[in-house]
């Protein structure tokens, strides 16, 4: 499967929308993943496409 750049755009906004509503900020995912403020917002805008990150997202209960 090829995950292009809309696809990528969907997962960002929806794990973004996700952390707010169970209250973490950016800083508390970068810091869970230790990774950057900076390579948690590429995510969620769909500029990276960063595993680890997204792994973070469905342990803390997202559902895809």
């Amino acid at each position: 499967m090829l995950i292009t750049d809309e696809v990528l755009c969907k997962i960002g906004k929806d794990c973004q929308a996700f952390r707010k509503c169970i209250g973490k900020t950016q800083k508390e995912v970068a810091t869970d993943t230790c990774y950057t403020v900076e390579n948690v917002s590429r995510f969620e805008r769909g500029l990276n496409n960063n595993a680890k990150i997204l792994i973070w997202y469905i342990l803390n209960g997202y559902m895809m």
